[in-house]
């Protein structure tokens, strides 16, 4: 049985990571577990029931949120006509929260591939951007996997949330508590940010008292199809073999 207790994310992109009301939120959703548990206690095989509690992304609080497109049309990547609607670019970005993903017009122009790498990587000695990197496509599938109809990858070394919109004529924005990509915090980044998730596993699949203290998360879909007596074939993650009781994982 999957349960997915999602009212946590909502509050940390209203209030921020480490607030009263992000505690009070993690309460309520300790009180729902508990109602599982008791529930499996009274009427379901406790003994045999193996529970894993596990999170999809962690979440950084916002300092900045940067208009990325508003940025662009000012150094001339992107034409407006007078309606403000997009006459054509050179490069244009999609927000993921704390990354962006940089679109070119032509990626089959070297030339304008080129200019459009360049004015990136200039943003890396910018005081309030500060990217952190600029990755191409074929760098992005090699460190992170991450493939699409993109042709950059950036991301601030600040915690610069980037907004794609173009109605802000403004280069820098405000938070809008709430909102997935600039509120109060948010995700969509590299990761290996300070602020990660959480993976706990109990019951008979798996040993006890064993700690990990990283892992990746592309490996919890194979662990827990093993702990199932199942096999998942030309995937990116392994069984984590560390955790698992070999005796009594396909029960």
């Amino acid at each position: 049985m999957l349960v997915k207790m999602c009212d946590l994310d909502s509050v940390r992109h209203t209030y921020g990571v480490y607030t009263e009301e992000t505690h009070e939120q993690l309460r309520k959703h300790d009180q729902e577990f508990g109602v599982l548990l008791e529930t499996i206690r009274r009427y379901g095989d406790f003994e045999n029931t193996n529970f894993v509690i596990l999170g999809d992304h962690g979440q950084t609080d916002v300092e900045d949120v940067l208009n990325i497109n508003r940025l662009l049309v000012r150094e001339g990547f992107i034409k407006l006509d007078e309606a403000g609607n997009v006459e054509s670019f050179e490069a244009f970005g999609h927000s993921t929260g704390l990354a962006c993903l940089i679109e070119v017009g032509d990626p089959g122009n070297a030339d304008q591939l080129q200019r459009v790498r360049n004015y990136l990587e200039s943003l890396k000695a910018d005081p309030n951007i500060k990217l952190r990197y600029v990755l191409d496509k074929d760098q992005a599938k090699a460190e992170y996997h991450l493939e699409g109809p993109f042709d950059f990858v950036i991301e601030s070394d600040r915690n610069v949330s980037f907004s794609d919109r173009l109605n802000n004529t403004e280069i820098w924005a405000s938070r809008e508590p709430g909102d997935h990509k600039i509120g109060m915090a948010t995700h969509g980044s590299r990761p290996d940010r300070v602020e990660t998730t959480a993976f706990l596993a109990c019951g008979p699949g798996f040993k006890q008292g064993v700690v990990i203290d990283q892992a990746n998360m592309v490996d919890i879909a194979p662990t827990l199809a093993e702990i199932l007596g199942l096999s998942m074939q030309n995937c990116d993650g392994e069984p984590m073999k560390g955790i698992i009781n070999p005796h009594e994982s396909k029960r």
